[in-house]
């Protein structure tokens, strides 16, 4: 039985020891799928991480420019080099005229590449970074509000088990407090809802290959 099955089982047995010895079990549902996308701070992070794609995109916008500026010269150095009216010394010095700009296209092509690469990787780990943080809040939110109100039990309503089928089959609702959650984190919003918002459906640009 794998790790995760063997927690669910345990928290199962555990659910039913209490209720068998007549203990009260207060239990509490999050669905934290539904919070983390409704926590104002996931909409402003997303903002920002929308930015910092846009200055990437126009940084890499000028290095394109200069790749093409690079392929133009190299390829008018191969057709000067193909001029018949020349002599062969000047054709000579076109064809290594024309190496050398291919010599730095190569390289640029290069540069483009690993600019994709590094820029791709921070973007991933400012976004892993982010939700970390996010998630984090959203678990202390989450266990304060059960301590406030004597909960025994808080348990995540949007859960999935190892073989990507929900946890959780049926809920009544009753011991749902989703909303009681995402009602505390954003207490403390300190932007107007249409700022929050603004953007949030867009698609974040990712770097194109040259």
């Amino acid at each position: 039985m794998s790790t995760n099955r063997w927690r669910i089982f345990a928290a199962a047995l555990l659910m039913t020891g209490l209720s068998a010895g007549g203990a009260d079990l207060n239990l509490g549902l999050v669905n934290m799928t539904r919070a983390f996308s409704e926590f104002y701070k996931t909409k402003l992070a997303d903002a920002q991480l929308r930015e910092m794609a846009q200055e990437f995109n126009e940084e890499r916008r000028a290095l394109i420019a200069t790749l093409e500026e690079l392929r133009t010269a190299a390829d008018t150095a191969r057709e000067q080099a193909q001029v018949a009216v020349l002599t062969e010394e000047a054709r000579r010095q076109k064809r290594a005229e024309a190496e050398e700009r291919l010599v730095e296209q190569r390289q640029h092509e290069e540069k483009i590449r690993q600019y994709d690469d590094s820029r791709r990787k921070q973007l991933e780990e400012q976004s892993r970074r982010m939700r970390s943080r996010l998630v984090d809040e959203i678990r202390e939110t989450a266990r304060s509000y059960a301590q406030q109100q004597g909960l025994s039990l808080v348990w995540d309503s949007s859960a999935q088990g190892a073989n990507g089928l929900e946890i959780l089959l049926y809920s009544s609702g009753q011991h749902d407090i989703t909303g009681a959650i995402i009602e505390a984190l954003n207490k403390s919003q300190k932007v107007a809802p249409a700022t929050a918002d603004e953007g949030a459906s867009e698609t974040k640009e990712s770097p194109s290959e040259p």
